[in-house]
């Protein structure tokens, strides 16, 4: 299970490296182009793919666009940044919504005043569903289906100087992210005390490595006591592409104190 601090410490890292060594992102972007596999979907271990509307052309798109860029600056964390992107994601999460407002909440510099004040330029980009923080900034830079790619733009624009990155759940989509970059931003020494929510994403283990082709999942789990020993039968029953179906089984077999409700 990914933490949502720790998605956030690595999302960080992530964009960082994208932004001070592109040729190296690039490699590891070049690494994944596996995931991509038919129907549009990016494969993910462990949990249901991502269906992009693309394919794999934004991301050997990024690839070169990433080979002939120049490194600019690291961006440095804004305390004020941080708090104002986790309360949009706390909010978010409590009331349930998706997207930058909602029918009665304020501009995106309204909602900033109580952490500071930005100048230069500022920008807020929303992630829904990824499950680590290299996904979440493989996912800006890619910008599947944003014709004009204006997160990659900005993710590596040296225009942008500041961030702030808040993560939690989100009951639609597993996770929400919200990062946020300035071109500058003075910290309010009062501002709000936000939290990043305790616990993290959970993968769903049953899933296995989903196979290509397949385009529905369902899950039938049993479990069993037997001599101190737990027995779990994970039933799949894949629905394909092509129209065909078929059902595979795996069987796992663990003490009973060792039991945590996965594998």
């Amino acid at each position: 299970m990914e933490n949502f601090e720790k998605i956030i410490s690595d999302a960080f890292e992530y964009i960082n490296l994208a932004r001070t060594n592109p040729s190296r992102f690039a490699e590891i972007v070049e690494g994944n182009l596996e995931n991509y596999k038919t129907h549009n979907l990016y494969h993910r271990e462990g949990d249901v793919p991502v269906i992009t509307k693309e394919g794999k052309g934004p991301a050997n798109e990024l690839i070169e666009t990433l080979r002939r860029s120049r490194p600019v600056k690291p961006l440095k964390i804004s305390l004020g940044l941080s708090k104002a992107a986790q309360s949009w994601a706390n909010f978010s999460w409590n009331q349930n919504i998706i997207g930058h407002f909602t029918p009665s909440s304020n501009s995106l510099s309204d909602r900033l005043d109580p952490f500071g004040k930005w100048s230069e330029c500022v920008t807020e980009a929303l992630d829904y569903g990824s499950l680590t923080g290299y996904e979440v900034i493989h996912s800006f830079l890619v910008d599947d289906g944003i014709e004009s790619r204006e997160h990659r733009i900005n993710f590596l624009s040296g225009n942008f100087k500041k961030i702030g990155i808040g993560c939690g759940p989100h009951d639609n989509t597993k996770s929400v992210t919200v990062i946020l970059l300035a071109g500058d931003f003075i910290d309010n020494p009062q501002m709000p005390n936000v939290e990043v929510p305790s616990g993290g994403i959970k993968n769903n283990w049953e899933v296995g490595s989903w196979i290509d082709g397949a385009l529905k999942l369902t899950c039938d789990i049993t479990t069993d006591i037997e001599d101190d020993k737990l027995i779990k039968t994970i039933k799949r029953f894949w629905e394909m592409g092509d129209g065909s179906s078929f059902i595979n089984e795996d069987v796992i077999v663990s003490d009973k104190g060792d039991y945590s409700g996965s594998p």
